[in-house]
Order: structure tokens, then sequence, then C-alpha cells
């Protein structure tokens, strides 16, 4: 894939509108383009901006004209260059504009957020429902110790599950939260590919978290292992 083909394609891959084969080029792509991955950052940044702007429900004066200068500011430096590359940056702006004004009473909530509040001690508001139907992942190897509604987002909830895994000498916690898709976001984390499902990766609060989409539901995991014990984990799910 060249870079005319894959800027395009960038914001499918941050909303994981992308089918799988597709994601995977993307992916691949970003790999070995710092240009592109550089490009794909920004965006995911003018997304948290947007985000934290729609769950404070507040237009600032001068956010219009931010956004106006900035979309400017790209098109100054875009002369030099093809406009393919002038593009998606300036309409990815203008659109996630009007998908504030659109949208302003959605809520979504941060991954990071959710694994600082996985090593609370206090766990508290644990119940027994939620409101959307659970979909059941492959943990075989591990025993469920707690579940419940974790917190309400908008119109919606979060679910979360509190898995242990013990060995001969020790044992290991796992948290996952499901929720309805889009709900969570990982905002600057960079998505991998693992079997069929794209997974965004991070360390955050010294713990390692995994979040991907599949079946219209987000699945965030949440461990004190390696990246690489994780995966495989979510490989298996």
């Amino acid at each position: 894939m060249i870079c005319a083909d894959a800027r395009p394609l960038l914001n499918l891959l941050c909303d994981q509108a992308l089918e799988t084969k597709d994601s995977a080029i993307v992916l691949a792509h970003l790999q070995t383009c710092d240009e592109c991955l550089s490009e794909w950052r920004q965006l995911e940044d003018l997304r948290v901006r947007f985000i934290e702007l729609r769950n404070l429900h507040i237009m600032p004066d001068d956010l219009m004209e931010k956004v106006s200068r900035n979309i400017k500011a790209e098109e100054r430096r875009s002369i030099a260059r093809p406009i393919i590359k002038a593009l998606p940056l300036a309409f990815v702006a203008t659109l996630l504009l009007i998908g504030l004004l659109l949208t302003s009473q959605n809520h979504s909530q941060s991954a990071y957020a959710l694994v600082e509040d996985s090593q609370l001690e206090n766990r508290g508001n644990i119940s027994t429902k939620v409101d959307f139907p659970i979909k059941h992942v492959n943990l075989n190897d591990w025993t469920l110790i707690h579940s419940g509604v974790y917190r309400k987002i908008g119109s919606g909830q979060i679910a979360r599950f509190e898995f242990e895994r013990k060995f001969a000498t020790s044992k290991q916690n796992l948290v996952c939260y499901q929720a309805l898709q889009g709900t969570i976001k990982a905002n600057g984390a960079i998505p991998e590919q693992i079997g069929e499902k794209t997974v965004f990766f991070g360390t955050h609060a010294r713990r390692q978290f995994a979040l991907w989409s599949q079946g219209g539901r987000d699945y965030l995991f949440v461990a004190q292992m390696s990246k690489d014990a994780l995966a495989a984990v979510v490989r298996r799910a």
C-alpha cells in the first residue's frame, strides 16, 4: 500500500470501521511509514480534544476560529505536496467538528481511566445487572470472582468482570470491561492485528491493557502482565 491509498483510510482505522483485511494492510503500512504514522497520531490527538469538549458539553467561543486556523496552516504546509496529502486532516477536522455539534449528547469512557480504577481495593458499585446482553468470551483458564455494573455512561453501562488464575506459587488477576461498541476509547494507543481482532495495546498506571471491538461490543482487558502474555489471552478470547 502507498501513502495516497493509506491516508484516506486513517480516519476509518481510528473509528475501527475497516474490515479486518483492510485494517491489517493499513497497519502494515503504518509500521513502515513515519509520515503516515505521524498523521494518524494527529488524528487521534484531534479526536481526544473533541471528545473532552463533548463530554464537558462546552463549545468554546474560539473553537471554530482555532479549527479554521489549523486547517489553513495545514493547507499552507501542503502547497509543495500532492493535494492527496493535504486533504485528509483538513476534512477530518471539519467532520469531527460537525460530529461534535450533532452528537454532543453521546458519551465515551477513557480506557486509561478504567485502567486506573482497576487497581482500587474498594471496588464498589458492583451489581448483578447490566442494560445490554452480555456476550461471553473464552477465558477457560480463569475463574470469575466478581461481576456487575461498573459505571453508567450516558444512556448505557459498562459491565465489569474480575477474574483470577492460580498457579502453584502465585496467581494473576485480570479485569475485563464490556460495553456497547464505541463506548470505550484508547486515544493515542497504536493498534495491532491479533488474529481477526484489531487490538489497541497500551501501558498505564503500571498495568498493560488491550482494547478491541467485536460483535457490537467493546472489550477492555487490564492486567499486570507483559504485553505478549496479554496478547495471548486476547487471542484465545
